[in-house]
């Protein structure tokens, strides 16, 4: 009896410091998929779904369609600096694979976000680009990087601790501006819920932001997929393409499958 307990101590183990693992990633990057813990973890996704059940049951995280968020997620934000440091190999794959589709002489609309800002790292050697934006990160980027380019920073109160303008002055100043592409990021994604948001004051310039391009392109790595957030400001019928890393479970291609004229999906 005694030598049975003991062969499953390590096995119980197991599972309480891959749980412990799977919150400590939820704290730090504000959500997390099963095929992220599938992957990560080696495990079959029945495993990972039944590690997110006894977590929400304990009170740890909320159960959403394809993973997890933290139970406050609509009230915390990640620091702009940790998020900066999150899956940034994707981001920079999927900012290689945006920056392709931007000619020398274009005029395109930059949201605010780390991937985004990855893609404005890759227009280096881009002549004669009119760059548009409300980041102010993003905005010294060009200025101390892309010497060629014509930056136009949006007017509008600053976000604390967001990094971005925001509200009447931002939104008045687009009403004046058409440009060739718009770059968009987002901070989940699912099915019934579209693109999706933290704040009201985002979704609102976001949602400007599609109104004011020719092409409209999301940016968005795989850990958003299949998730949802607060506040809505797009639907896949808004958009002209969505780069992801990759389409856990193929979630945007069955709904992008749906539509008659859906955006086109782009694997970086």
């Amino acid at each position: 009896m005694f030598a049975d307990d003991e062969k499953d101590i390590p096995r119980v183990f197991r599972v309480e410091e891959r749980r412990a693992e799977i919150a400590r990633i939820l704290e730090k990057e504000g959500s997390i998929t099963v095929d992220r813990i599938c992957e990560q973890f080696e495990v079959s996704a029945v495993t990972a779904r039944g590690d997110l059940n006894e977590l929400e049951r304990r009170g740890r995280l909320q159960r959403v369609h394809g993973g997890a968020l933290p139970v406050d997620h609509t009230l915390v934000v990640a620091d702009i600096n940790d998020r900066m440091n999150v899956n940034v190999v994707a981001k920079r794959r999927i900012g290689r694979a945006a920056a392709g589709m931007v000619r020398d002489g274009d005029s395109i609309l930059v949201d605010s976000g780390s991937t985004t800002f990855e893609f404005v790292a890759q227009l280096e050697g881009k002549e004669g680009i009119t760059i548009v934006t409300h980041d102010l990160a993003i905005a010294n980027l060009v200025n101390t990087r892309l010497p060629h380019a014509t930056l136009v920073l949006l007017g509008g109160a600053l976000r604390y601790n967001h990094h971005y303008m925001s509200g009447l002055f931002a939104l008045e100043t687009l009403q004046k501006v058409f440009v060739d592409k718009a770059f968009l990021a987002a901070n989940s994604f699912s099915a019934e819920q579209g693109f999706m948001t933290e704040s009201e004051a985002a979704a609102q310039i976001k949602s400007e932001l599609l109104r004011h391009a020719r092409i409209r392109t999301m940016l968005m790595d795989y850990s958003k997929v299949g998730l949802h957030n607060f506040v809505r400001f797009a639907t896949l019928s808004d958009l002209d393409r969505i780069i992801v890393d990759r389409d856990p479970e193929g979630i945007i291609q069955k709904a992008v499958s749906k539509l008659e004229n859906g955006p086109q999906l782009v694997l970086a």
